[in-house]
């Protein structure tokens, strides 16, 4: 309870900060060990449990089209060609000064399960360089494809890690804030502490693991930061996943069919064009209408 006491926005107090819950999740076969923080919310939603036995052949797992709703949406999902299964989600608090009962800042965490259909057979998320085309495809139709989330600027801080001969990439989303300034909108000074931050584990030739860490932040930004990156990376370093016998196999495969590939170690944000778009009329259109195509989908490509 002192450390609630004495909590600030600079020396936040987040329950459970240093107390893990271990789990380990069966991905047909491959079996991941994840550490996290308990579950923490101040409205009382309880966290997702987690899904410990994965079936990744079972398609009737993932999010099929006719879920989705809207139709916009629905051709979206189409042309993005990436089914999501989702494996857990939890929230992580930020307490600042006793007065305040609300949390400052939260970090939300969720893993979800990627089949990436638009992958050909002659591709593998093995394979780091066809990897990275799938996550830059990705995070094509995630930002400027749905232009009412706003301007955002990605990959921000990438980084891959080589583990037993597996490619992890980290990177992140944050708010394009020259797109704000061009427009004359104003942000509140805490905005560059509130991004994205993405972990993608390749499971299979076109199966991966996509670790979110959603960030809601506070000012004084850089003290903020410190305390939500290292729950972050305590959860990044805590992970270890061992391949099944079939997936190793393809891992091997891919290693000897493309020896010289890798991803890149280094990248700039992406030049997005984003499409201009308005409101549509109610009940006549969709709530969007593209007025001017932006940038064109990425192509993947073999070789």
């Amino acid at each position: 309870m002192l450390k609630r006491l004495f909590a600030t926005r600079k020396s936040p107090w987040i329950p459970g900060r240093y107390e893990r819950e271990t789990y380990e999740i069966d991905f047909s076969g491959s079996l991941l060990k994840i550490e996290l923080p308990p579950h923490h919310d101040y409205e009382g939603f309880p966290a997702e449990p987690v899904k410990t036995q994965i079936n990744l052949y079972d398609s009737r797992s993932f999010t099929s089209i006719e879920q989705l709703g809207d139709m916009r949406f629905k051709e979206l999902h189409e042309k993005k060609g990436l089914e999501t299964l989702g494996v857990t989600k939890r929230s992580w608090e930020l307490f600042g000064p006793v007065w305040r009962e609300q949390p400052v800042g939260t970090v939300a965490f969720s893993m979800v399960a990627c089949r990436s259909d638009a992958l050909p057979e002659s591709m593998s998320c093995f394979n780091p360089n066809h990897f990275e085309q799938v996550l830059i495809r990705n995070l094509y139709f995630r930002y400027p494809m749905r232009p009412t989330k706003g301007y955002f600027s990605a990959p921000i801080n990438w980084r891959v890690k080589e583990v037993n001969g597996n490619s992890w990439v980290y990177h992140e989303v944050h708010m394009d804030f020259a797109q704000y300034k061009k427009k004359g909108i104003e942000l509140l000074a805490s905005q560059p502490a509130s991004f994205d931050s993405h972990l993608f584990i390749p499971l299979g030739q076109r199966f991966f693991l996509r670790v979110n860490f959603w960030y809601l932040g506070y000012a004084p930004v850089e003290s903020c930061l410190q305390h939500m990156n290292e729950l972050r990376d305590s959860v990044i370093d805590s992970i270890q996943l061992s391949l099944s016998p079939s997936a190793q196999t393809a891992l091997d495969d891919a290693r000897k069919r493309w020896p010289n590939d890798r991803a890149s170690q280094y990248r700039t944000p992406e030049p997005w064009v984003y499409p201009e778009w308005r409101q549509g009329e109610y009940e006549v259109e969709p709530d969007t209408v593209i007025t001017k195509p932006g940038s064109q989908p990425p192509e993947l490509h073999p070789e």
